[in-house]
């Protein structure tokens, strides 16, 4: 399959793109993969795509393995751990092992919504809360990947990563680090659905 380049969105959703459209009809499932994710066996897409029985999209996520002794590698390795939890407690979604149904897809209208996405995984997870989806962690679906060997290059992708969560889902982002800024139970209400936006938009 040749993917081209769309005008308004990046490089990995005209990929995208370009699969789903080469599909069978028949297709039922989508599941998606970064290429440089190392499944951890065979079960892989079985664990993947049997959350969808009683969820509307499922998400794996990776775990880095420094092979060397750098900072920057361990330090990648950490940050990412900690990330792993909140994406395992919090419902998001993570693009390199992904999978949800057609019928949800087009439910979610995931297709029109990605043609002027930055990232895949965040409006899936948007799209999906939009329609009052939900997302299931599938522990069996992680994959391991390598980390980043050099310190400037680590601190590029962090400060990529976090913007693109602030860009994209403010309100998960909130809703998220909330406990950090303050020990009490946060109590969500139509206000601050309504800050997020705000602060989406600025």
């Amino acid at each position: 399959v040749v993917a081209p380049q769309l005008p308004d969105c990046v490089a990995k959703i005209s990929n995208q793109f370009a699969a789903i459209e080469a599909a069978n009809p028949a297709t039922e499932i989508f599941a998606f993969a970064d290429s440089d994710g190392m499944v951890r066996d065979e079960q892989w897409l079985t664990s993947l795509v049997r959350p969808l029985e009683t969820h509307d999209v499922s998400s794996g996520f990776r775990w880095y393995f420094p092979e060397s002794r750098g900072l920057s590698a361990r330090f990648h390795a950490a940050w990412d751990s900690a990330l792993c939890m909140l994406h395992a407690n919090t419902g998001t979604v993570w693009g390199g092992a992904m999978a949800f149904r057609k019928s949800f897809m087009q439910k979610m209208d995931l297709l029109a919504a990605w043609r002027t996405a930055a990232t895949d995984d965040l409006m899936v997870k948007k799209r999906c809360d939009a329609v009052g989806g939900r997302v299931a962690f599938a522990p069996g679906a992680m994959v391991i990947s390598e980390p980043i060997e050099a310190l400037v290059p680590l601190w590029s992708w962090s400060v990529r990563q976090t913007l693109l969560v602030r860009a994209t889902t403010f309100k998960v982002f909130a809703r998220a680090f909330w406990r950090y800024a303050d020990p009490a139970p946060l109590v969500w209400n139509w206000h601050l659905d309504a800050i997020c936006l705000h602060l989406q938009a600025v």
